[in-house]
């Protein structure tokens, strides 16, 4: 969302921000933030929250990751299915990021250990690893 790049832009000359974009697009998809002090990582953490209204963030120390709310996984998802012809009771999905969410409600959906508390709310089960699942998926399938 623009008006929280802007927000975002303001704190570049405290700290290093790196801003990811899809291949040739000017649209940033989301923005990580690295931090070698746990006051700076506080300090902006709490400023993120009272500022940003229209993106993703994950803190994790030492990283900050803010992802476009309009970056939603199931997007894409909904377009393989419908391309590749697929049946969406055939389809698993794993996350661990708040754009995760709408692709884990809609696609048999799963949750990473280390998840965010929201996603693990919405996942029908929680595993260690993706190996986890697929082991159980193919096992079933005997």
């Amino acid at each position: 969302d623009n008006n929280d790049v802007i927000k975002i832009k303001k704190l570049e000359s405290y700290i290093d921000i790196y801003y990811r974009r899809p291949y040739n697009s000017i649209e940033i998809t989301s923005i990580n933030i690295y931090f070698n002090s746990i006051e700076k990582y506080e300090y902006i953490k709490k400023y993120l929250e009272n500022n940003l209204t229209n993106s993703y963030i994950e803190f994790k120390y030492p990283k900050i990751k803010i992802i476009n709310s309009i970056c939603n996984k199931r997007i894409f998802v909904d377009l393989l299915c419908k391309k590749l012809n697929l049946n969406p009771e055939n389809i698993y999905t794993i996350g661990d990021e708040e754009n995760d969410i709408e692709m884990i409600k809609e696609y048999n959906g799963y949750s990473l250990k280390q998840a965010n508390s929201k996603v693990k709310k919405y996942a029908k089960k929680v595993y260690n690893s993706l190996d986890e699942l697929v082991y159980e998926i193919i096992s079933n399938d005997k």
